[in-house]
């Protein structure tokens, strides 16, 4: 099992413990594997969590991480599509 932190755009931050992550319909989907017959049975077997794609500023391994600050909210959504649409905004 690995540590995950994950930093939200509400200026929450989750640590999460899993084997692996994946990106599922929108979402960032948190993973263990599961027992063999419930995997068999169920279609979220091994998800432990999810959380909306749109709304993760960040995911690092806690493993290498090497400091850790509050942080305040971060307001609008910036997507970066080309530089005459969105401009980044700093």
């Amino acid at each position: 099992m690995r540590e995950f932190v994950v930093t939200l755009r509400c200026g929450k931050r989750y640590t999460v413990k899993a084997e692996q992550f994946r990106f599922e319909s929108g979402y960032l989907a948190f993973l263990v594997t599961p027992l063999g017959s419930v995997a068999s049975n169920d279609p979220f077997a091994g998800v432990i969590g999810l959380i909306e794609q749109s709304q993760v500023i960040t995911l690092v391994d806690r493993e290498h991480l090497v400091s850790e600050e509050k942080c305040d909210s971060i307001s609008g959504h910036y997507v970066v599509g080309s530089a005459d649409d969105c401009p980044i905004p700093f």
